[in-house]
């Protein structure tokens, strides 16, 4: 939570928490969000990014990274 943080996006401080506390490395995570400021902020601090714009583009630029979501 920003509050938590004492962040908010697009400040790096808040892509770096969760970083740290999901103990992973920024390139191996993706960021989705309907605000392209905030994923190219994301991606400034070595995250992947989504720009979502639609469901089917979304699954489009998921395949990209080898994600497949298949129907239930």
């Amino acid at each position: 939570l920003s509050f938590e943080v004492q962040a908010m996006k697009p400040s790096p401080k808040i892509f770096g928490d969760i970083i740290r506390k999901l103990h992973v490395k920024p390139g191996e995570c993706i960021y989705i969000d309907d605000i392209a400021a905030y994923v190219e902020a994301a991606k400034k601090v070595g995250l992947n990014g989504i720009h979502y714009t639609s469901n089917d583009r979304l699954i489009h630029e998921l395949k990209k990274y080898n994600i497949r979501l298949e129907p239930h």
